[in-house]
């Protein structure tokens, strides 16, 4: 383990002599020039390979390796995350659907701001836990082949920002019923899901928490995706804690259960959401601390600041640029008025 201890040394030594390594840790460091990825996947005791943040360039492993026995059976851990001149594919780049690929050990996968080219392959990996191949702006894929015909359990983070991943969130019913031993379909456990800036399109699923049955985090911003915000699609997942749907394509109405179940961070600015601010949000004393986030969007009516002031606990809300056309100075009508930790609020431009 020679990780984070600011070597600058071009290229890495040379491992062949260390058949019984096991661990390759070199993370964090000011390595430079290409690796001898053959001599390195060669080693018949590694399992462990840690070189991301250095200043790598060349090759990434050649496209045989992805399928070879040492990471289909054996690798465990593969991160070689900033190091942005390393590039390299999957498989045959122009192959837009590749066969997926199989790890049967590996708990950790990353590859982000990186240069992967090609198309992305669904992945089947029971035992990964992270996926973050975030930041390789010319990957492409589909996220609805990836999603359906992957099998990833166990991952509780998934990122692919900044990636030319197109398709749609929408899921099928045989995706459902792939199980593990824990009774988790193959996204079941995902908790952080980030698909930002990508080319995601389609509507927000309404039953969206019955695929994602642990989400936590969804960061889907920057994309295309259009429809309405189901009511159902907070009653279906109460874990969610964090949304950021910022930038697409998304209208209809607010959903006046939105904050029902501890939401605390709602980002859906740049949208077309129309309709007036529900009742329902400063009727049920939401209690956590809160960003929402509404600018450039339609949203109309009377704006009942001084009621969702005394009952909310957000301190950041913002509705500029709308087109609300009074404002409710009144006391409010449903409740005790308390101190508010409200510290930025913004509703010009109504």
């Amino acid at each position: 383990n020679i990780s984070a201890m600011n070597l600058d040394v071009q290229p890495l030594p040379y491992l062949g002599g260390m058949p019984k390594l096991a661990e390759l840790a070199a993370s964090h460091n000011r390595f430079t020039g290409s690796v001898d990825w053959d001599t390195i996947l060669s080693l018949p005791s590694l399992i462990s390979i840690h070189l991301d943040h250095n200043r790598l360039s060349g090759s990434l492993p050649a496209s045989h390796w992805w399928r070879s026995p040492l990471f289909r059976d054996r690798l465990m851990y593969f991160e070689v995350s900033v190091n942005a001149g390393l590039t390299g594919s999957f498989g045959d780049p122009s192959d837009s659907h590749p066969p997926p690929l199989v790890f049967n050990s590996l708990l950790w996968l990353h590859a982000a701001t990186v240069n992967l080219l090609g198309w992305l392959p669904p992945i089947a990996a029971p035992e990964l836990v992270s996926l973050d191949l975030a930041e390789n702006m010319q990957l492409r894929g589909n996220y609805t082949r990836f999603a359906n015909q992957g099998y990833l359990p166990k991952v509780s983070a998934l990122s692919l920002d900044d990636t030319l991943m197109e398709g749609t969130l929408e899921f099928t019913a045989h995706a459902m019923e792939r199980t593990n031993s824990d009774g988790f379909h193959t996204m079941g456990n995902v908790d952080d899901l980030s698909i930002i800036n990508a080319r995601l399109s389609g509507t927000l699923p309404c039953d969206i928490g019955a695929f994602y049955t642990r989400l936590h985090t969804l960061s889907i911003s920057n994309n295309m995706i259009s429809g309405e915000i189901c009511p159902e699609f907070i009653d279906h997942r109460p874990t969610l804690r964090h949304i950021s749907i910022d930038h697409n394509l998304i209208s209809g109405l607010l959903p006046g259960n939105l904050f029902d179940h501890g939401l605390s961070t709602f980002l859906a600015q740049n949208n077309a959401l129309e309709g007036p601010i529900p009742q329902d949000w400063y009727r049920l004393q939401v209690e956590s601390s809160t960003a929402v986030n509404m600018r450039f969007n339609r949203l109309n009516g009377t704006l009942p600041l001084f009621a969702l002031i005394a009952t909310t606990q957000w301190h950041l809300f913002q509705v500029d640029h709308n087109q609300f056309d009074s404002v409710d100075t009144c006391d409010n009508p449903f409740g005790e008025q308390r101190p508010s930790p409200l510290s930025a609020l913004h509703i010009s431009h109504n």
